[in-house]
C-alpha cells in the first residue's frame, strides 16, 4: 500500500466521523455518551441504599427462610452440622470469616436455629442484594436516561432551527473526534512506523502524527506511551 492511498484512507475515516456525528447530532453525541457516565453516578449513590432495601425486606427473609430447614437438620451435628451447612453455601461465600461464625454458633450452648441461619444468610443475602441493587439502578438509570434523550430528540426535530443547530453542533463534536482518532492512529504509525516510506512519504499521517498539538495532548500520544511501556 501506498503513502498516498494511506493518507486517502486516512482522510476518509476522518470524514466517516464527521459525517456520522452530524447525522447523529449533538444530542445524539454528546448527551448519548453522558449516559453511562450518569448512569454510573446514580449507581454510586442510590446502588447501596436499593440493595439495603432489597435484602432487608426480601431476599434476607428469603434466604434466611430456606437456610433453617436446612439448620434444624444438622443442628445436633454440632462441627459435622457446620461443615454439610457449608456444602450448601457456594464456594465462593465460604470466607474464613463464614466458617469462623458458622462453627461458632453451631457448637455454641445457646445458639438457636435463627441464630445459625442469620450466620449464613447474613453474608449470602448482602451479596445477592448488592448485585441486584447495583445492576437495577444501573439499568434502569441507563433506560430512564435513554427516555428523557429520545424526548428531547424529538422536540429538537419539531423545531428546525434547533434541528439545524444541533446537526452542525453535531459535525463540530464530530471534527474534535475524528481529530483525536486521527491524532491517535498518527502517534502509532509514528513510532512503529517512522522509518517506513508509508510513513515518510505520507502528508495527512505525518501532519497528524508529528504535531505540536499532539505533544500538548500527551494523552492522545498513544503510539508514545506504548513506545515507553514496551521498553519499560
Amino acid at each position: 500500500m501506498s503513502a498516498v492511498m494511506l493518507d486517502v484512507i486516512f482522510v476518509a475515516v476522518g470524514l466517516l466521523i464527521i459525517l456520522a456525528a452530524a447525522k447523529k447530532g449533538f444530542i445524539g453525541n454528546v448527551i448519548h455518551s453522558a449516559r453511562v457516565l450518569l448512569a454510573l453516578v446514580a449507581t454510586y449513590f442510590l446502588g447501596g441504599k436499593i440493595a439495603l432495601l432489597l435484602r432487608e425486606n426480601w431476599i434476607g427473609p428469603a434466604v434466611r427462610n430456606f437456610m433453617i430447614p436446612k439448620v434444624e437438620a444438622v443442628q445436633g451435628a454440632k462441627e459435622e452440622g457446620a461443615t454439610r451447612l457449608l456444602e450448601e453455601i457456594p464456594a465462593y461465600l465460604r470466607t474464613p470469616e463464614l466458617e469462623a461464625d458458622l462453627a461458632a454458633a453451631m457448637t455454641g450452648n445457646a445458639a438457636g436455629t435463627q441464630t445459625i441461619a442469620d450466620t449464613i444468610a447474613t453474608p449470602v443475602a448482602t451479596l445477592i442484594s448488592n448485585v441486584l441493587g447495583y445492576v437495577t439502578v444501573f439499568v434502569l438509570a441507563l433506560v430512564v436516561l435513554w427516555l428523557a434523550v429520545k424526548l428531547l430528540d424529538g422536540v429538537i426535530e419539531r423545531i428546525k432551527i434547533l434541528d439545524r443547530l444541533n446537526t452542525i453542533l453535531g459535525a463540530v463534536w464530530g471534527v474534535i473526534l475524528a481529530c483525536l482518532t486521527l491524532f491517535v492512529i498518527g502517534s502509532v504509525f509514528r513510532v512503529f512506523l517512522s522509518h517506513s516510506e508509508i510513513y515518510t512519504e505520507s502528508t495527512v499521517i505525518r501532519f497528524f502524527g508529528e504535531s505540536a498539538l499532539l505533544r500538548v495532548m500527551g494523552i492522545f500520544d498513544v503510539g508514545g506511551m506504548l513506545f515507553s511501556n514496551l521498553l519499560g
